[in-house]
């Protein structure tokens, strides 16, 4: 009587917090009350309780890596497709179109390579997209520069300049090893129908008629295409800078000797 009587008083002395203690979380029924309470099934039954749960511990060991993944990915700086342009053009400037492959161009940027193929679809995707860069930065854009120099004369003068004396040549000489590779063989002939047409349209406001106007033209670049090679081949070929520009000097010289000369007829 008295066991009776302490276990009234235990119930009716035990308040809210201890009714939510004793609940299940967020006031949701308890799916695993009264299973202890249950008998064993069959042996079948075991052996799908088990794969069960086998497939439960998969799942969270899959879980436990995609969080892992999230945090090592946080950890890295985001890369955008440009980036990896950029990455590419390096690569072809120190090794040649060889050299631009997924695995160096991640470890270069410090990303994984599930980077590369969330922006481009496979390594031909990226060169397109490399080669469509080269043509917008060094070929297009400077095509809008020099068009808009009034005076032909200056106009030659600075294209020269730019080309020979600014301008690294070893990204247009490792394509032009890589001239096999139909993109690549592309890009290049818009390059070059581009550039010959600027040098064609400032030598025939210097004075030449059209078909001299483009013969020269396209010596003018075969001229670059030429020494941009050797020097590649010969990096010593000019001792210093000034032994450069004294090139580039004769080359114009000889670019303009039987044009009129506007400053000179002053």
């Amino acid at each position: 009587m008295a066991l009776r009587a302490a276990a009234v008083h235990d119930e009716r002395s035990r308040g809210p917090r201890d009714d939510a203690a004793a609940a299940p979380p967020h006031g949701r029924p308890d799916p695993l009350r009264g299973l202890e309470a249950l008998p064993p099934g069959p042996p079948g039954d075991r052996a799908d309780v088990r794969r069960g749960e086998r497939r439960a511990g998969a799942h969270v060991a899959r879980a436990r890596d995609a969080c892992d993944d999230r945090r090592v990915s946080a950890r890295r700086p985001s890369k955008d497709p440009q980036d990896w342009i950029d990455a590419a053009l390096a690569a072809v400037e120190e090794g040649g179109l060889a050299a631009v492959a997924v695995e160096p161009l991640a470890r270069r940027l410090g990303v994984t390579k599930g980077s590369f193929y969330h922006h481009f679809a496979d390594r031909p995707a990226l060169l397109r997209a490399m080669l469509a860069a080269w043509e917008d930065r060094f070929v297009r854009a400077q095509q809008v520069e020099f068009d808009a120099i009034p005076d032909p004369r200056e106009r030659l003068h600075r294209l020269l300049h730019l080309a020979y004396v600014d301008l690294r040549p070893t990204v247009i000489v490792r394509l032009l090893a890589a001239v096999d590779d139909p993109d690549v063989a592309q890009a290049l002939a818009r390059a070059a129908e581009v550039r010959i047409g600027m040098l064609e349209r400032t030598f025939r406001q210097l004075g030449l008629p059209p078909a001299r106007a483009r013969h020269r033209a396209a010596a003018t670049y075969g001229a670059y295409l030429g020494l941009a090679q050797l020097r590649t081949q010969v990096p010593d070929l000019f001792d210093s800078p000034r032994a450069l520009r004294a090139h580039v000097r004769d080359l114009e010289a000889a670019l303009l000797h039987d044009l009129p000369d506007p400053a000179a007829a002053r």
